[in-house]
């Protein structure tokens, strides 16, 4: 595996980050990580008749004047004058104002329009002024609309001539943000601790790194109002099951259509419609009310009705609600219902397992693009037990592997502590949109192409950070591990995202069967407690053939240091062994009793750490090698044993990060010379270090050492609790968590030479290190 630049991104951040931000810094950050992802404009014209084809015998067109819409002096007067005519004008789409609902339930997210063809899905509060509010779940939204009243989001190329006053005044400058969208430098710092989720997001790959293209306005205002953008799409596309949805984005007199899928999000070229009742706002919308299902991108395996009641048994439904609606409390939906879902067989694509679930779901990622893996708890009427779902978009490449198969591989070269696979595979014609066909496109940013997949496992487990005990907790880890070196060694497989949201802690199954449920010795076997390795989607099989992936995968806050700052150029046995590593003590740090006190979150830093470089380009990883390089104990106490395994974890991976002279190795060859006997050789400086690292590569060693401390007395019973964690006050852009160890030159080294980055000059290379690339068959041999 070559080297590749690593992305830190929301979907593989936010889950696991100890830093509390405002909903307006979220969307900053969000616009940030989504450029190159905007394409466009799209002729209008074409844009409908692409998109949104009328059906055989429809009208051609609807006439609807928004003449009163266009003259709005205010944002409030925009949205109100639009729901007004839309609602007069159109039969079935009905449009409600959603401007001021901040539903806690759905992260303060508050879109300006909602349209629905259901009335019974909106409720109607009272504000704090006594007005009446509209609130939609985002499960059941169909249409957003986003109002501003001068401020467009993109930029129109077109020859200097025929620029007029308007698009200069609406793309640039430091225009004041609506609804209190304050400038990136201005923003505090929200009290609220950032919610957990499941559904980590490790990596995105895209295959044009360009940056910022001219398309996308760069004031700050614009930037922030695709941020904004973003997030209501993401929720909506993630509370639902659809391939593809719409939005509207009205600026003053201006309007564009907007496309999204996982891939990117088709922009309209910029139109005036207020000019005529003949106009491509009022097409957009006769043409949209007449789309059925499919057209409006809902995804065709979810059933469009609630389940009957003797579907499920009723204490596994309420199992399925009660996840549903309590494990992500930021984003858990108002009301809830049983649906029906197919899941695809694993030999047969074109065979479909029906499984119930709980709907609408909770959004779990913040970002509308890329892999947007999405985990839940579903039943399965065959076998009369719940399981482990989740569905995710995977790289529609030829050569990469599937999960199932993956899962398959690993089973019958029998490694252990992986949950038992179900059914998956890929959903028949559900990939993202082919820009190759369309002539606008041809400049803009190419896009990965990705194909929607979905699977079950039939085992269901806790959350590792739900885990009652610090023992659990690194047994579980210990477990994982020990999976992962059968894996690595009997399957030649590398897992390449250890984190926290990967590793489960098996239940006891008997509460997830119906009370007629057949035996699966397979499920029930599992020992209660065990740790579980999951999410092998990322994983590489070596030596391999195939398509490399652009990006570095894992999820940031446990990404080894060696990764993070360059110091090797590809993922090894080792990196996932220090991220499990980091695991245990972000668990230990985050959900444990401890007398950290305020140095908990000055700690917890070490995992959000990120220096940008030259070109944008984000690494980290400095305060994770000062740990490991450090020579002090740990300043936080948690229990002896744990206490212990930080300190010998430190003293176990330090080797990786020691550099021995070249002195030290001549010493070293001159005994090598000799023939001395191997304890001679590692009593050497450059023998020692030699012989760490080839400890910390060996098979079993990291996980004997785990096991070691758990059979040690003084694990307390129960000592898990969520740290508070000290919020703070002033935001700070991503690159101002800057180590001031190092500056932020690039490094011009690879392999296994390190470079001081204060100067770009090559320190000497270790000692003989093999970094485990996928196709080094030898030194697994």
């Amino acid at each position: 595996m070559n080297s590749t630049p690593l992305k830190r991104k929301a979907t593989g951040v936010e889950s696991f980050s100890s830093q509390a931000l405002l909903r307006e810094q979220k969307n900053l950050e969000l616009a940030e990580e989504t450029e190159a992802r905007w394409l466009g404009p799209m002729p209008p014209e074409e844009f409908l008749s692409e998109f949104l084809p009328l059906p055989n015998g429809a009208q051609q067109r609807k006439d609807i004047c928004f003449e009163t819409v266009a003259a709005a002096q205010s944002e409030a007067a925009l949205v109100a004058s639009f729901i007004e005519v839309a609602n007069k004008s159109l039969s079935g789409l009905t449009f409600v104002n959603t401007s001021a609902s901040r539903n806690s339930k759905s992260e303060r997210l508050d879109p300006d329009v909602t349209g629905v063809f259901d009335m019974k899905h909106v409720r109607y509060l009272k504000s704090k002024t006594g007005a009446a509010t509209a609130e939609v779940d985002f499960g059941y939204s169909d249409l957003i609309v986003e109002c501003k009243i001068k401020t467009d989001a993109f930029i129109d190329p077109a020859p200097e001539e025929e620029r007029t006053d308007v698009q200069e005044a609406t793309s640039g400058g430091r225009e004041s943000m609506e609804k209190g969208e304050l400038e990136a430098d201005e923003l505090p710092m929200e009290e609220n601790l950032p919610q957990e989720s499941d559904g980590q997001e490790p990596s995105l790959e895209y295959e044009d790194d360009t940056l910022a293209p001219p398309f996308e306005s760069q004031a700050k205002s614009a930037r922030a109002i695709r941020g904004q953008l973003a997030t209501y799409a993401s929720a909506q596309i993630g509370s639902q099951f659809r391939n593809h949805t719409f939005s509207l984005f009205i600026f003053g007199k201006f309007a564009r259509f907007i496309r999204w899928d996982r891939s990117c999000a088709i922009v309209s070229a910029r139109f005036e419609y207020g000019t005529s009742p003949n106009n491509y706002l009022a097409d957009f919308l006769h043409r949209y009310s007449l789309l059925d299902d499919a057209g409006r991108g809902k995804d065709p395996t979810l059933s469009p009705d609630p389940c009957s009641a003797g579907d499920c048994p009723p204490e596994l439904a309420e199992k399925l609600h009660k996840a549903n609606k309590s494990r992500f409390t930021s984003a858990s939906p108002g009301k809830t219902e049983l649906r029906k879902v197919f899941i695809p067989d694993r030999e047969d694509p074109n065979v479909h397992h029906p499984h119930i679930i709980s709907y609408p779901l909770p959004f779990v990622t913040p970002s509308p693009f890329g892999r947007a893996t999405r985990p839940f708890l579903a039943y399965n009427p065959a076998t009369q037990r719940m399981v482990f779902a989740k569905d995710y978009w995977r790289p529609a490449a030829e050569g990469i592997i599937k999960e199932g198969d993956v899962y398959k591989t690993l089973k019958a070269k029998g490694v252990r502590h992986i949950a038992p696979f179900g059914h998956g595979n890929d959903l028949a014609g559900q990939e993202t949109i082919d820009l190759s066909k369309y002539a606008w496109a041809q400049d803009a940013p190419r896009t990965l192409q990705l194909q929607h997949y979905r699977m079950s496992l039939k085992v269901i487990g806790a959350r590792l950070q739900d885990f009652p005990s610090t023992r659990i907790l690194v047994g579980a880890v210990a477990d994982a591990m020990e999976g992962h070196d059968d894996a690595f060694w009997e399957a030649k497989i590398l897992h390449r995202d250890i984190s926290m949201g990967n590793i489960l802690i098996a239940q006891d199954q008997s509460q997830y069967r119906g009370k007629n449920a057949p035996a699966d010795e397979e499920v029930d076997g599992i020992a209660v407690y065990s740790g579980l390795l999951i999410d092998w989607d990322l994983s590489v099989a070596f030596p391999t053939n195939g398509p490399l992936r652009k990006e570095r995968t894992g999820t940031w806050q446990f990404i080894s240091a060696a990764l993070l700052t360059f110091l090797v150029n590809s993922h090894a046995v080792e990196d996932d062994r220090e991220s499990s590593f980091y695991v245990v003590l972000f668990g230990a740090l985050r959900y444990s009793k401890h007398e950290g006190g305020d140095e908990t979150s000055a700690r917890l830093r070490m995992f959000d750490e990120v220096i940008t470089r030259a070109a944008g380009l984000p690494t980290g990883g400095a305060l994770k090698e000062g740990l490991i390089t450090g020579t002090r104990p740990y300043p936080i106490k948690f229990n002896p044993p744990l206490d212990a395994i930080i300190a010998e974890a430190t003293r176990f991976f330090r080797p990786r990060y020691t550099f021995p002279t070249e002195e030290e190795k001549a010493i070293y060859d001159t005994f090598k010379d000799r023939e001395e006997n191997k304890e001679i050789l590692n009593a050497t400086a450059y023998g020692r270090n030699l012989a760490g690292l080839q400890r910390m590569q060996a098979r079993g060693e990291w996980v004997a050492l785990l096991r070691r401390k758990l059979e040690e007395d003084g694990w307390p019973d129960n000592d898990f609790y969520i740290q508070p964690l000290k919020p703070i006050r002033k935001y700070q852009k991503r690159r101002l968590w800057v180590s001031q160890t190092r500056a932020s030159t690039p490094a011009t080294s690879s392999g296994n030479k390190r470079t001081n980055f204060g100067s770009g000059t090559p320190i000497a290379a270790r000692p003989d290190q093999v970094a485990f690339d996928a196709e080094a068959d030898a030194v697994i041999e």
